[in-house]
């Protein structure tokens, strides 16, 4: 065989693999971003999606002493000067601390204050998307901006890269009488008919159909939705976002618009106690009406919320199971294990998983049936 005709076959043989590979990776692009979670505990189904609008959110005020001197101490009325509504204000906020910082997703924890923050800014400039948002809401709050921060999230199914969440914040606009989803990293928010959207709209109208305002041109624009895309899943927030004062809920609310995403544990472990809603009402509540536009819940709903794991013994998990409905939580309802009878429960119910399935029912009466979750103990 000639050096030529064992070149040709060399060639031939690299060109070969190449195909290969290139049909491996075209048949498999989209698994790469894939995760498999390894569960402890799995959802296997959850008739207990609240449908209501009945929940009291609390926010942060201004009005306790660490805010009033955050206000004096960084003179915010100077750093928003001719800002007229919201938007502008919180973009005048974002201006200011980025003189002083700048953006990265991957940056770690720099405090947990805007005093800390602002104090470790001095040596490093970077700060995440949490250490924005936590200066976002600690300021605006001063300056007569109702504002809570909330959490976007992926799917258990996609690798987390860097993570699973994303931190925002939105701010109750006057103007438009809504809220406004701000993502202070990016200094950027979503419009839809002109129209600014709320956390939950952006979900809902998907991120692909909204226009961004504020990115520079539109490969910035196409980059963000390339990049940012997976966390517009699920949005997460607390009940009480006022951590200066005495906690009123330690539950957070979930929009999900896949039902499939309804789990008790996210990438990091098991989550707070969680109400899981697949309807935006009670994230459009207005704050500055507590108990407007509010109707009677037609029934309780389960909120569970896992114990110490060092309190699980012998394999088992254990969660504490309370129920919730107008806002507060029940002192007595009825539980019913695998079908038995039912049991009548003052304020919490204690729950022990072994390996297999559970089903728990609730009843407010001790005969009717009004929501059921089934969740499997993994084997481990």
């Amino acid at each position: 065989m000639s050096k030529r005709e064992g070149g040709k076959k060399v060639l031939l043989g690299v060109l070969v693999i190449a195909v290969c590979i290139a049909i491996y990776v075209i048949g498999n692009s989209g698994k790469f971003g894939e995760y498999k979670h390894d569960y402890k505990v799995k959802v296997e189904s959850f008739d207990n999606i609240y449908e209501g609008n009945n929940i009291r959110f609390y926010y942060m005020d201004g009005k306790n002493d660490y805010q009033k001197n955050l206000k004096e101490k960084y003179k915010l009325n100077e750093v928003i000067g001719s800002a007229g509504n919201e938007i502008e204000k919180a973009m005048a906020i974002i201006d200011w601390v980025n003189e002083k910082a700048e953006f990265n997703v991957s940056a770690m924890e720099v405090g947990k204050t805007t005093d800390e923050i602002m104090e470790k800014l001095e040596n490093s400039k970077a700060l995440s998307d949490e250490g924005y948002s936590i200066v976002l809401e600690e300021t605006l709050s001063t300056l007569d901006v109702f504002v809570r921060k909330g959490t976007y999230l992926t799917a258990n199914t996609v690798k987390p890269d860097p993570s699973q969440s994303y931190k925002v914040i939105e701010v109750w606009s006057k103007v438009h009488a809504k809220w406004v989803m701000i993502d202070a990293g990016n200094k950027c928010y979503m419009t839809l008919d002109d129209v600014p959207l709320s956390a939950v709209e952006i979900i809902e109208n998907g991120l692909d159909k909204v226009n961004i305002v504020g990115l520079k041109n539109e490969k910035q624009v196409k980059k963000y939705k390339k990049d940012m895309k997976k966390y517009f899943n699920m949005y997460t927030m607390p009940i009480d976002s006022n951590k200066y004062r005495e906690l009123k809920s330690n539950s957070y609310v979930t929009y999900v618009k896949n039902l499939d995403d309804v789990q008790l544990e996210n990438q990091k472990g098991f989550i707070s106690p969680m109400i899981f809603v697949n309807k935006r009402d009670v994230f459009d509540l207005n704050p500055e009406i507590i108990n407007g536009n509010r109707n009677k819940d037609t029934k309780a709903a389960m909120i569970l919320s896992k114990k110490d794991l060092k309190e699980d013994k012998e394999g088992a998990v254990g969660f504490t199971i309370g129920a919730f409905k107008d806002s507060v939580m029940l002192e007595k309802f009825y539980i019913s294990i695998n079908g038995g009878k039912y049991y009548e429960v003052k304020n919490y119910y204690d729950l022990s998983l072994v390996e297999g399935s559970t089903k728990i029912t609730l009843s407010e009466d001790g005969v009717n049936p009004i929501r059921e979750i089934v969740l499997k103990k993994m084997g481990k």
